[in-house]
């Protein structure tokens, strides 16, 4: 499974780039980008559905580190379509200044509202990993959370929705 994402994810780039490339109005290239990164997902989530990882370490590194890079690229280019439909039409400096501010802004109030989580994670503690990026683990707390693309219980865990939102606000 590894192996395969990171081939899809190394596409998944490449595709990106070429939307890229191809000098498209900013929305128009945003939501081009948007729907390639849920395509991509789309793929992996239907194989990961039925997988049977190998061991719970397996597991969790798909759970906390493989599947957050693709998830985390559909919530950036969905913040960032939504900042740009947000921002059309205005012109005045100052307050296109504060929409990205707000944009910005997010990612502290992410920290503030998920700070523990946001400690073990960016301090590479594993303690609770069994409980938060396995799937027989999921008590479907994340339900109320989680995203469009993220409603299958099958592909998900209890905290990966966490690691996907603070990626794309850090990129942010």
């Amino acid at each position: 499974m590894i192996e395969k994402t990171s081939q899809l994810y190394r596409m998944m780039q490449d595709d990106l780039a070429s939307c890229a490339g191809k000098k498209l109005p900013a929305i128009t290239e945003l939501e081009c980008c948007f729907q390639i990164c849920s395509n991509y997902w789309e793929k992996i989530k239907c194989e990961v559905i039925d997988h049977a990882f190998v061991s719970d370490k397996d597991e969790i590194l798909f759970f906390k580190t493989v599947k957050p890079l693709f998830t985390c690229e559909i919530e950036y280019y969905g913040l960032l379509c939504h900042a740009q439909l947000f921002k059309d039409g205005i012109t005045d400096i100052e307050a296109l200044k504060k929409i990205w501010l707000r944009e910005i802004m997010r990612l502290d109030k992410f920290i503030n509202e998920n700070c523990s989580f946001y400690n073990y994670y960016k301090n590479g503690n594993d303690e609770n990993d069994i409980s938060w990026f396995t799937r027989a683990n999921n008590e479907g707390s994340n339900f109320l959370k989680a995203k469009s693309h993220d409603l299958d219980s099958g592909a998900t865990t209890s905290h990966d929705y966490l690691v996907s939102t603070l990626l794309a606000l850090e990129k942010i």
